[in-house]
């Protein structure tokens, strides 16, 4: 139970801070996303609804992929390196959420 707590947290900041400028960043490459850094509407509030929405959808999955780890490792790892190993995963996340969705992406 513990972990998955760990997960949604950790997933929310991380992905908040970091994950949503990778995936859904202006001006970025098919490769990856820039900027948007941390994921807030700014001074564009007639569009805030739909980019936190649209955050708090991307961020589900994020957590989706770590907490689907959790239970494979479950007494195998002690909580720090899980730890380590979720805000990486949420990283990595970000790449391929980049990659499928968003409009410059590869695929």
């Amino acid at each position: 139970l513990m972990k998955n707590i760990v997960d949604v947290v950790f997933t929310a900041l991380t992905y908040y801070i970091v994950g949503y400028s990778i995936s859904f960043g202006e001006h970025g490459t098919p490769f990856m996303g820039k900027g948007n850094i941390p994921a807030d509407g700014g001074y564009m509030e007639e569009h805030s609804g739909v980019l936190y929405s649209k955050y708090v959808f991307q961020m589900s999955f994020a957590a989706t992929s770590t907490t689907i780890v959790s239970g494979a490792v479950a007494m195998r790892l002690k909580f720090f390196v899980y730890v380590l190993y979720s805000l990486i995963a949420v990283i990595f996340y970000s790449f391929v959420a980049h990659w499928i969705s968003a409009d410059g992406g590869i695929l």
